[in-house]
C-alpha cells in the first residue's frame, strides 16, 4: 500500500502530463482538499469483499420485457422467479438514465431514471433481491444535459464540469487524426468556439 504522500506525488506527476504547471498545481490544490474533506471515508475497512464465489450479472435495464412491467421490473421478476437470485448476487446496470444517443451513453440526466425502463422504485426493488453496481459514464454526457446547456450559458455553477478545447489546440495536438472526428464544436456564452470530445 502506498503511503499518501506517494500518491500525491504519482498525482502530481501524472497531472503535470495532462496540464501546464500552473493549471497542475491549481488542480492538485484542489484534489487534497478533497481528499481531506473525505478522509474518514479511506478509513473505513468495508466489509464486502468480492471472490470467485461472486457472480455478477452485467446488463442493460431493458433486457427482459413483460406487457405489464416496466423493464427493470420484468428484470427483478425474472431473476427472482427463476431462482436465479441464489446464484448470482450483483447485478451490473449498463447506464439506465434518460439518454440522447449512444446505446444510453449519452447522458441527459444522471439523477433520474430513464422513464422507458422504470423508475427509482424499480431499481430499488432489484436491490432488496441484489446488490448492485451502476456505470455512471460520467465522461459521456449528451448536450442536451442540463449541466453542458448550464455550461455553454457560461453559468458559473458549471464552469469547471466540462474541460474546454480550442479548435486550434485540438487539431495542433492530436497525433492520432482518428479522433478529430469525435470531436464537436459548440459556440460558448462569449462567442467562443471549442471543441468538445
Amino acid at each position: 500500500m502506498s503511503s499518501p504522500d506517494n500518491s500525491i506525488k504519482k498525482i502530481t506527476r501524472r497531472l503535470r502530463i495532462l496540464y501546464s504547471e500552473l493549471e497542475a498545481t491549481n488542480c492538485l490544490a484542489k484534489i487534497i482538499i478533497l481528499m481531506e474533506r473525505h478522509s474518514h471515508l479511506a478509513r473505513q475497512k468495508s466489509t464486502q469483499t468480492w471472490s470467485e464465489k461472486d457472480i455478477v450479472l452485467i446488463t442493460y435495464s431493458d433486457q427482459v420485457r413483460h406487457p405489464s412491467l416496466t423493464p427493470l421490473q420484468a428484470l427483478n421478476r425474472f431473476l427472482v422467479d427463476n431462482g436465479l437470485s441464489s446464484l448470482i448476487n450483483t447485478i451490473h446496470l449498463l447506464p439506465f438514465y434518460p439518454f440522447s444517443s449512444d446505446d444510453g451513453f449519452s447522458v441527459v440526466d444522471y439523477r433520474a431514471v430513464d422513464p422507458a425502463v422504470g423508475t427509482w422504485s424499480d431499481v430499488e426493488a432489484v436491490h432488496e433481491n441484489f446488490t448492485l453496481m451502476f456505470d455512471i459514464v460520467l465522461n459521456h454526457i449528451s448536450q442536451r444535459s442540463d449541466w453542458f446547456q448550464k455550461f455553454c450559458r457560461g453559468d458559473p455553477e458549471y464552469h469547471d464540469f466540462f474541460i474546454e478545447v480550442r479548435r486550434s489546440r485540438v487539431y495542433d495536438q492530436i497525433s492520432n487524426q482518428n479522433l478529430i472526428h469525435f470531436s464537436q464544436c459548440f459556440v460558448l456564452h462569449a462567442s467562443t468556439e471549442i471543441g468538445m470530445f
